[in-house]
């Protein structure tokens, strides 16, 4: 370790989280990423694409249903890049005003045992 080295120096992290939700009125278990962030100095280094392809495997081994995270435009190549699609359809949360769809970023799905590209998510409680 570095002199000048945190002693816990995180470089790169991917938050994870499950959530009882439904998909078209479905009971499903979403995996959900959120919190996905490398540190400057070691951005485009692949860390972040590692972390995420172990997401999704941990998610698989799981038996989640399929993935969601939530991301603003400039990373959307990146995601598409590791195998998301944005999801078509309408993503509805609770919020303290009560339930709203959230459009406050794009939505974008990752199959597993099933694959939405549309419809309707309800996370069935806050966002992550």
């Amino acid at each position: 370790m570095r002199d000048d080295a945190p002693p816990h120096d995180v470089v790169c992290h991917v938050g994870l989280f499950e959530r009882q939700a439904l998909w078209n009125d479905r009971p499903v278990t979403l995996g959900g990423i959120g919190g996905v962030a490398t540190r400057p100095d070691r951005q485009r280094s692949g860390l972040a694409s590692a972390a995420m392809k172990q997401a999704t495997a941990c998610f698989a081994r799981e038996g989640k249903d399929f993935a969601v995270l939530f991301c603003e435009p400039h990373n959307h190549a990146f995601y598409r890049n590791l195998g998301w699609h944005e999801f078509g359809g309408a993503v509805f949360c609770e919020q303290p005003q009560g339930r709203i769809r959230f459009a406050v970023m794009a939505t974008f799905v990752y199959g597993l045992q099933l694959a939405p590209r549309d419809g309707t998510i309800d996370l069935r409680g806050l966002p992550w």
